[in-house]
């Protein structure tokens, strides 16, 4: 027998095998890098015949997407042998039509001389859709319990913000029937109006809460600071409340130790723990203790928080970080705090822990990076800001705040001091100013800052938020940034950041 005819044979001999299997195949000629042979199942498949497949090229067969690997695995296929796969390409059809395949390819030889790839084509397209489909069904299941968790948070917020609307009703009510019999006195007008603003001082704080327990990608402003210092700052706020109410405070500190954060937000969720260790220690009636303490662990520093009341019940103890969840009296607390402050830490790369027992009492820990070296003295800024207020409390609270954030602060009363130490100094580099002031105001002082200095970064202040003409005057005079009293946090942090930008831009060098 010839060899040429030996060759014929062995080729029907294979041929007849891929007609009986009904993975699509098709085989190539290594050396011709053209098909020789597909099967039924390929022609089903592709919807060519095998004359035309004959004349095709591999990479004929598959999107413009995917050509580029398929052309990789080609030069891999026609030149090697062994056996290779490809996931997750798309087959393209005669009619256009294209569809996901995974591909299996193996080398084999026909004959002594001729040496094949035979390439089985696996459409997963049925695949592919259920998977689709189960992705779909899981981001409606999701979607489903979403709309449970917006629901169950719609509640809370209805049944937080119900009690001070009515207070707010009420007094204005009352407030009403005043004016209507013309028995209009100062004093208890005053008094009067005073829950109301306590009402609506709530009802802001918790839409403030929530607000900002809905957004995961919140601007942070982290600095390098002492975390004794912060943690200080809130004692101040709190000492007299833990006197008076006959609680002992311990304190703990090891040696100075620094953390990137952002110092106001780490001070609102000690503020929010103390509070409620506070609140729980109020169920004893003697021998009540607060330890505050702060350790350095490694690469961590772990503040802790801890006191002697009653334990948190096992049942609660998988929902007290879930928002409106609350141990308090109807009023007394949002139950936003704790889930607030757990997604503060998580973004701040740190971690909020707490554990609780009859022996120990209940402990809170934030666990936060501890910076060292050179990075420690990176906030110390050549950099000076003004901030000018008439009410000194504001004007201090304001200076605190950004002295933290490592700026040199000077202080003005009003605008006309403003002005004086702006002129004499030259060196002033922003300025915070209120805008209802004696002696000069915040628009006079901006639009006489504006004439010898465009440069310089303004913000304006007002506790004024609903005269939008306040707010219209200063931005005329061009301000960097507009807050309304009291700060809120966020925008503040941006000023701070408009800051620091300014400080990269022209290059002030920081100081050791």
């Amino acid at each position: 027998m010839s060899i040429k005819k030996q060759k014929n044979k062995a080729k029907k001999l294979n041929f007849s095998i891929y007609e009986a299997i009904n993975t699509p195949l098709i085989v190539f000629d290594t050396s011709k890098k053209k098909p020789i042979y597909c099967n039924s199942a390929f022609e089903e498949i592709s919807g060519y015949h095998l004359e035309k497949i004959k004349l095709m090229n591999f990479l004929d067969f598959f999107s413009k997407d995917d050509r580029v690997r398929m052309r990789d695995l080609q030069d891999l296929l026609f030149s090697v042998t062994g056996e290779l796969s490809e996931m997750d390409l798309m087959f393209r059809k005669r009619s256009g039509r294209k569809f996901s395949v995974n591909i299996f390819a193996k080398t084999m030889k026909i004959s002594k001389t001729i040496k094949s790839v035979v390439v089985a084509i696996h459409d997963i397209s049925f695949i592919k859709k259920l998977q689709s489909e189960k992705e779909s069904a899981i981001k409606e299941m999701a979607h489903v319990s979403k709309l449970a968790d917006i629901g169950r948070l719609a509640a809370g917020v209805a049944h937080e913000l119900n009690n001070p609307l009515m207070i707010i009703q009420g007094f204005a009510e009352n407030i009403e029937s005043m004016i209507d019999n013309k028995e209009i006195d100062l004093d208890e007008l005053k008094w009067q109006l005073n829950p109301i603003l306590k009402a609506t001082s709530r009802m802001a704080k918790i839409i403030s809460q929530l607000t900002r327990l809905s957004r995961d990608d919140e601007e942070i402003t982290f600095v390098v600071t002492n975390l004794a210092e912060v943690i200080e700052d809130v004692i101040q706020l709190i000492k007299n409340q833990v006197a008076y109410n006959d609680i002992e405070l311990i304190r703990d500190y090891d040696k100075d130790i620094f953390v990137k954060c952002d110092p106001n937000q780490i001070e609102q969720i000690v503020l929010n723990i103390i509070n409620n260790a506070v609140h729980a220690l109020m169920q004893r009636h003697k021998n009540r203790k607060l330890k505050v303490s702060i350790k350095e662990r490694s690469t961590t520093a772990r503040l802790c928080i801890s006191n002697n009341g009653p334990t948190i019940p096992t049942e609660i103890k998988d929902k007290i970080m879930t928002p409106f969840f609350t141990t308090k009296e109807v009023g007394e607390g949002t139950g936003l705090g704790l889930s607030v402050s757990y997604g503060i830490m998580k973004a701040h790369g740190g971690d909020l822990t707490f554990k609780s027992d009859k022996r120990n009492g209940t402990s809170f820990m934030l666990h936060l990076p501890i910076v060292e070296g050179q990075e420690i003295t990176n906030n110390n800024f050549n950099c000076v800001g003004l901030v000018v207020d008439d009410e000194d409390l504001a004007r201090d609270i304001i200076a605190s705040k950004l002295t933290r954030f490592g700026f040199k602060i000077c202080q003005a009363s009003n605008g006309q001091e403003a002005l004086n130490i702006i002129q004499s100094r030259g060196d002033i580099d922003f300025m915070f100013t209120d805008a209802k002031m004696p002696i000069m105001d915040g628009p006079t002082l901006i639009k006489n800052v504006r004439t010898f200095d465009k440069s310089m970064l303004i913000f304006a202040i007002t506790g004024f938020t609903g005269i939008r003409s306040i707010e219209r005057e200063m931005n005329k005079h061009g301000v960097n940034g507009f807050l309304a009293k009291p700060l809120d946090h966020e925008k503040f942090n941006e000023c701070i950041k408009q800051i620091e930008e300014r400080l990269e831009q022209t290059n002030i060098k920081r100081v050791s």
